[in-house]
């Protein structure tokens, strides 16, 4: 019924402007007409069967949602640490957002822009979200949310001239599945979004495959990589310097 869209012309539209107060307000709006409409009426195990579908987990274990531990995967995504107080930060995938939590909760004054391709995923972040306290992230002044495919706005943001401090890629739930957001072309076309000396911070699962590509790809590009991973947790974060 709400599978992830291409991107509204509205939104690539006000892109081309810099308008991103319009682009978060109808992002917000099409995110409560699902909600009306659909996720309201989720029962609660219905509720958590598609924010793992979509996000593909978001760090608990089934049975067992600890809401630190969702938290300490976020940080681990986020690279929060590394963010300045003032800086722009670029986050593909919103999820229901753990990482926006923990940069926002931790520093001030930071300029927050947010892709999801997925009204339904939105819908629920922002009015059924289980953890209030990223409910709370979401609706702060300083976030702004974008509706549609990574790809096409970051292509439309190059021709902008926008540049970023960092950049957060945690853009599928699983990199084989969306390998648009894991190509060589994609990475590249990041990198020339951030600043000089900006940070990039990408999700690469569990697959050392594909850990190792990315790290491949940044380093190829010329950006200072390193591979992270925190005790008893089982992903792994490619992290880079410009």
């Amino acid at each position: 019924m709400y599978s992830s869209v291409q991107t509204p012309l509205c939104v690539l539209a006000n892109i081309f402007r810099k308008n991103f107060n319009s682009i978060d307000r109808f992002t917000r709006a099409v995110a409560f007409k699902v909600f009306i409409d659909y996720t309201r009426f989720l029962k609660e195990n219905e509720l958590w069967r598609i924010i793992d579908e979509i996000t593909g987990g978001l760090g608990y274990e089934k049975e067992n949602i600890d809401l630190f531990r969702v938290i300490q995967v976020g940080c681990l995504i986020s690279w929060a640490e590394r963010v300045s107080p003032g800086a722009r930060v670029l986050e593909i995938g919103t999820g229901l957002g753990r990482t926006m939590y923990c940069i926002l909760s931790t520093v001030n004054n930071v300029v927050y822009y947010s892709i999801d391709a997925s009204p339904i995923i939105l819908s629920i972040a922002l009015y059924r979200n289980p953890f209030e306290l990223f409910t709370k992230i979401l609706w702060k002044h300083n976030v702004h949310l974008i509706l549609g495919d990574a790809v096409s706005i970051v292509d439309i943001m190059l021709k902008t001239g926008i540049k970023f401090d960092h950049i957060i890629h945690d853009g599928g739930p699983n990199p084989k599945k969306n390998p648009r957001l894991y190509s060589f072309d994609f990475f590249n076309k990041l990198v020339s979004l951030l600043n000089e000396n900006g940070r990039i911070s990408i999700f690469g699962g569990r697959d050392p495959r594909t850990v190792s590509k990315i790290y491949g790809i940044l380093r190829e590009i010329g950006v200072k990589a390193e591979t992270i991973s925190y005790p008893g947790i089982k992903i792994r974060v490619i992290r880079g310097v410009k």
